[in-house]
């Protein structure tokens, strides 16, 4: 439990905090009183806070997983480095895979044209192995 707690910690999810909340503030309202269409009114209205909360629960999962699968291991510090690393790359392509083609976040967060939208992919990928790589750092 205590391995949920500080990988779901403030720490591991600032820079989501940031990007939902800069979104929240210059977006949502605006578009929410052009928009005349019901359905995509109430698309619109989904609070976006919320999908921060399901982040905090896969970094808290997904850093229990990797400090068992690190504890267990005599390994040298190089070796455990690596492991954080793919920890983290792994959660930031499924948090990655799952914007782009499930809430499609590129195109209505960041107003990337949809045949760009890839882009996201390898920048969640580094995002997310420095977060993990800073939250075990700081979590020794």
């Amino acid at each position: 439990m205590d391995n949920f707690i500080k990988g779901s910690s403030i720490v591991a999810a600032l820079p989501t905090f940031l990007y939902v909340g800069y979104y929240q503030m210059q977006n949502r309202n605006s578009l929410l009183k052009s928009v005349s269409s019901p359905e995509l009114k109430s698309f619109l209205s989904i609070p976006y806070e919320i999908m921060v909360i399901g982040i905090l629960v896969s970094y808290g999962i997904t850093y229990s997983l990797m400090k068992r699968n690190i504890d267990e291991d005599n390994d040298s510090t190089v070796t455990k480095l690596t492991k954080v690393a793919i920890h983290g790359a792994i959660l930031g392509v499924i948090l990655s895979i799952i914007g782009r083609f499930a809430l499609d976040l590129p195109v209505k967060m960041f107003k990337i044209p949809r045949n760009k939208a890839f882009s996201v992919h390898p920048s969640a990928f580094i995002l997310y192995i420095f977060i993990f790589l800073y939250v075990y750092y700081i979590t020794l």
